[in-house]
């Protein structure tokens, strides 16, 4: 089991007490320097430290964590009195309230508080604020640190008598009225009052070094300060016990409070029930190694009580909106990029099938040329006299132009032949006339120019024709008393 080292930190000097831990302890050491270097900011905390180090050192004392203790006089106490309000915003609401009551910056102060039960509903909220220089915690923390000890808290003499008070016995100590703890450490003396199972009124004084009546004048101006005290925050209660702390006891002290207090003044023996005595001024340090059974007595001025950190939820979900977000674009583009890479790959198959098919086609080219030119071959290849009679058949007979040649050329595609020919006629109008019949029918005339030079006196035009029988092309019947027109057909 470990020890725990407790320190009463003074401006006058450092007294050091090793407990095993566990409540009820056994005292293992203790020592006592009266020195003003570990206190005075003068002195630089590396070198406070050291003399510490060295002084724990020489008095064989160690443990694995440390407890400091602070007297009655190192901290300010105030009774304020809060709205009510959650107990996660009461430390907000003390350190407000504490700064309209002190003229020092509340940052220069560090700060923890006690709170008092609500008697009614429409009572405030009462809190017991204690107030230390931070420059003061600051360089016990740091002297403790260059000495290699362990700080866990820095708490208050007058709470540690009253947790040594109630762990001989007394559980009950404040619990159904206000208690009186007198605690004397030589000519020094804390008076604090334990109301609701707390500390809500505490003060110190120092008795002067005279004989007589003199020497309890301040006693007895501090106990009507401590009753004005309590009949001020509660008026209708009588003081209950009066526990008086001290070894050696002062016999003038302990008489005053009988006479003060008759039949109820307590002497503490805080030593009963342990495996050892406690030596003479360590009560405060002894009180402060054991277990607080609750919170109402536990005071640490190293970690106050703060507001509970509420965790701002808004950059989570922030955070994971913007994961969800980038994880559902990486989702989208993923989905794209497949369909994509499916589309691509579906483009490069059709783009081969088509260069398989090209090159087939290619390869197939030569024949299929030659069956386009076998099929333009049999377009072409039609009878020669059935052609002749295709155009015959639309001619008309009549005896103002006669033909003296007609060649019959057959050919492939949309035309199935083409007719050239000369002739002879009467007139300009009877060339165009017949150009004209041809032309109904349905044939592409290509218009030639009559000129004349014909050696026959009654057809003194010579003309050209040139048409062409669209395939396709269906054949009129010849009139029964129509006559073709004589003609030397060539055929080609």
């Amino acid at each position: 089991m470990s020890d725990v080292l407790v320190i009463e930190w003074s401006r006058d000097g450092l007294s050091a007490l090793v407990v095993a831990s566990g409540g009820h302890g056994a005292i293992r050491n203790s020592a006592s320097i009266s020195s003003m270097d570990f206190a005075d900011p003068q002195i630089s905390t590396a070198q406070a430290g050291e003399s510490l180090r060295a002084w724990l050192a020489q008095e064989e004392i160690s443990a694995e964590e440390t407890v400091v203790v602070v007297p009655r006089e190192a901290v300010v106490i105030r009774r304020l009195e809060l709205p009510q309000a959650p107990p996660d915003e009461l430390p907000e609401l003390v350190r407000f309230q504490t700064a309209t009551r002190t003229s020092a910056s509340i940052e220069t102060l560090a700060l923890d508080y006690l709170p008092l039960p609500v008697q009614t509903p429409e009572q405030g909220q009462e809190v017991i604020s204690f107030s230390m220089e931070r420059e003061a915690v600051n360089r016990i923390q740091a002297v403790c640190q260059a000495a290699k000890l362990d700080v866990k808290r820095i708490t208050l003499s007058s709470l540690t008598v009253a947790e040594l008070v109630r762990s001989t016995g007394f559980s009950d100590l404040g619990a159904s009225q206000p208690d009186l703890v007198i605690y004397q450490q030589g000519g020094r003396v804390e008076f604090s009052i334990i109301d609701f199972g707390t500390l809500t009124f505490s003060h110190s004084t120092q008795l002067p070094e005279v004989v007589g009546v003199e020497r309890l004048k301040p006693l007895k101006s501090d106990l009507v300060r401590c009753l004005v005290a309590l009949n001020q925050a509660r008026p209708d209660v009588e003081l209950g016990r009066c526990f008086y702390v001290s070894n050696p006891v002062d016999e003038d002290v302990l008489n005053l409070l009988e006479q003060r207090f008759p039949g109820a003044v307590t002497q503490v023996e805080a030593s009963g029930g342990l495996p050892g005595r406690i030596p003479t001024g360590f009560e405060s340090l002894y009180g402060a190694s054991l277990s607080s059974r609750d919170d109402r007595l536990r005071l640490d001025l190293l970690h106050p009580r703060r507001k509970k950190e509420v965790r701002d939820r808004r950059k989570f979900y922030y955070g994971t909106g913007a994961v969800v977000a980038l994880l559902a674009l990486i989702l989208v583009y993923a989905v794209f990029y497949s369909k994509k890479s499916t589309l691509e790959n579906s483009i490069q198959a059709l783009r081969k099938e088509i260069d398989s098919k090209s090159e087939q086609l290619k390869k197939g080219k030569p024949k299929a040329d030659a069956h386009q030119r076998l099929a333009r071959w049999q377009e072409g290849d039609s009878d020669a006299i059935e052609l002749w009679n295709q155009l015959r058949m639309h001619l008309t007979s009549t005896d103002r132009v006669y033909f003296t040649e007609i060649r019959v050329i057959p050919l492939a595609g949309e035309i199935q032949a083409r007719y050239v020919g000369r002739g002879h006629a009467r007139t300009r109008r009877d060339v165009d006339e017949l150009n004209q019949m041809l032309s109904d029918f349905g044939f592409k005339v290509r218009p030639t120019t009559a000129s004349p030079g014909s050696r026959d006196p009654d057809y003194p035009l010579l003309f050209e024709l040139d048409v062409e029988l669209p395939r396709g092309l269906q054949a009129a019947p010849i009139a029964e008393n129509t006559t073709v027109s004589t003609v030397r057909p060539s055929l080609k």
